[in-house]
């Protein structure tokens, strides 16, 4: 699963993101990709998500349906993989 945060397309980080990708496929990996920006992620934690944050500590299904479904897609994706990539810039700034 490679996790990927860069809001532009044309950045250093987009092409490594892409390079893992290519490289991934080439090796014959299953390859699933959690692009932050692009699918719209809200990364605020509301009060409602907070207050509920502890409550599915068991993993039960009726409780995680609750969940925004960026959040359950998230979770989806690290259920299946056995390998997680993060690739995101660092910005060192002036």
């Amino acid at each position: 699963l490679l996790v990927h945060a860069h809001p532009v397309d044309e950045s250093f980080s987009c092409s490594l993101a892409k390079a893992i990708e290519e490289g991934a496929v080439e090796g014959g990996h299953e390859f699933k990709k959690i692009d932050i920006y692009r699918s719209g992620f809200n990364p605020v934690m509301t009060a409602k998500d907070r207050k509920g944050y502890y409550d599915n500590v068991d993993f039960d299904e009726r409780k995680e349906a609750a969940l925004t479904a960026d959040v359950r897609g998230a979770i989806a994706g690290l259920r299946w993989c056995d390998s997680v990539v993060f690739c995101y810039p660092t910005w060192w700034m002036n």
